[in-house]
């Protein structure tokens, strides 16, 4: 719950971050955003 909070704040100050839906799930990348 908590996760899309921070996120939201986040996002807006760091857009060139990779923000996942569900961080549990994600793929850690080495990149600020992963090619598509």
């Amino acid at each position: 719950e908590t996760y899309f909070e921070v996120k939201k704040d986040l996002k807006g100050r760091y857009p060139k971050h990779y923000w996942p839906d569900d961080p549990l799930e994600a793929i850690a990348t080495n990149r600020t955003k992963p090619r598509v």
